[in-house]
């Protein structure tokens, strides 16, 4: 993975995301952090934020600035950290990549009852800082409307060299008949006349 340097690789709750699926609007796929062996799917980009303030959460890192908000009544759990262990190294879990897009986002702050940190978009090896969950979701919504035109431009040049070959043998079919016309033999007939052949 290119531009590691760009991104805190030693960050507790360090996420790379991995984009296999989009469909209009709806990016899904799955994310990898250092407290899962295994994969966590997110079924569109809000579920993903939801997932991954959900592990913020657990591991009370980043510690957010503000109490979260609810209709009802409930218990704070502020500042009671669930007991995270590590079974994936920062190495591993950066190895992954999506079918259509690779992002490694590193969320430094919870200020403002949001994120601040930053995104590195592993396929093009570029980098960003983001300073609200709206606008790491627009960086990740950009990206992937790029990689749409290149998927786009691929198939479109893919066709016009698929129409150039099947032009090619009617082109070459055409020369041949009017080779054969060209090259008919006239045969002298028993009459004196003589016959095209």
């Amino acid at each position: 993975m290119t531009n590691m340097a760009a991104i805190n690789v030693s960050s507790p709750n360090l996420v790379c995301v991995c984009i296999d699926n989009v469909d209009g609007r709806q990016a899904s796929g799955s994310f990898y952090h250092k407290y899962s062996a295994t994969a966590v799917p997110f079924s569109d980009l809000n579920h993903l934020l939801i997932l991954m303030e959900q592990l913020m959460d657990r591991l009370n890192f980043p510690q957010a600035s503000t109490i979260q908000r609810s209709f009802f009544k409930t218990e704070s759990t502020r500042g009671i950290r669930e007991e995270a262990h590590q079974v994936r190294d920062a190495k591993d879990i950066l190895n992954e990549t999506g079918k259509r897009a690779t992002f490694v986002i590193n969320v430094q702050y919870r200020q403002n009852a949001t994120w601040q940190g930053r995104v590195l978009w592993a396929d093009e090896g570029k980098s960003c800082n983001f300073r609200s969950a709206l606008e790491l979701l627009k960086l990740i919504d950009c990206a992937l409307d790029i990689e749409e035109e290149k998927e786009k431009k691929k198939a479109s040049k893919s066709r016009s060299t698929k129409g150039k070959k099947t032009k090619a043998p009617e082109q070459n079919g055409a020369e041949e008949a009017q080779k054969e016309i060209a090259v008919t033999e006239i045969k002298p007939a028993e009459n004196g006349q003589a016959e095209e052949k």
